[in-house]
C-alpha cells in the first residue's frame, strides 16, 4: 500500500469500517512509518476532541425549573391573549359599526373614519403577510445568542 492509500484509509480504520485483516495490515503499515504514525495519532486526538465537544452540558434541577416556569408563563399569557383578542375585536367592531351606521354623525366624518379604518386594517394585514413570508425564509430562526 502507498502512503496516500494508507492516509485515505486512516479515518475508515478509526471508524471501524475496515475488516479485521485489512485493519491489521493498515496498523502495521502505520506503525512502520513515523510520519504516518504521527498523523494517525493526530487523527485519534482530533476524534477524541470531537467526541468531547458533542457531549451535552449537564442540566441541573434549576434549569428544569426555569424551563417549567417559562412554559407556564407562556401558556397562561397565550390563554390571556386568546381571550382578550376576540373580546376586544368584538367591542371595537361593534362600536365602530354603531358609529359608522349612525345617522347622527355627518356622512363625511363616517367616510373619513371608514377610510382610516380600512387603511389601518390593510396595513395590519400586509404587515402580517410580510412577516409570514419572511418566516418561511428566515435563516437564523433557531439561532440563540
Amino acid at each position: 500500500m502507498t502512503r496516500d492509500e494508507i492516509r485515505a484509509l486512516m479515518s475508515a480504520l478509526l471508524d471501524g469500517e475496515i475488516d479485521a485483516g485489512r485493519a491489521a495490515e493498515l496498523r502495521r503499515a502505520i506503525e512502520a512509518d513515523p510520519e504516518l504514525r504521527r498523523e494517525f495519532e493526530q487523527l485519534l486526538a482530533l476524534r477524541g476532541a470531537a467526541r468531547q465537544a458533542l457531549v451535552p452540558p449537564p442540566v441541573d434541577d434549576a434549569d428544569w425549573e426555569a424551563l417549567a416556569l417559562r412554559v407556564a408563563a407562556g401558556t397562561s399569557a397565550g390563554v390571556g391573549w386568546t381571550l382578550l383578542a376576540p373580546g376586544a375585536a368584538a367591542l371595537v367592531l361593534g362600536g365602530l359599526a354603531g358609529f359608522l351606521l349612525s345617522d347622527e354623525v355627518p356622512l363625511w366624518i363616517r367616510l373619513a373614519c371608514g377610510a382610516t379604518i380600512a387603511g389601518l386594517a390593510f396595513l395590519l394585514l400586509s404587515a402580517i403577510a410580510d412577516r409570514l413570508r419572511a418566516r418561511r425564509i428566515e435563516r437564523y430562526d433557531g439561532v440563540e445568542r
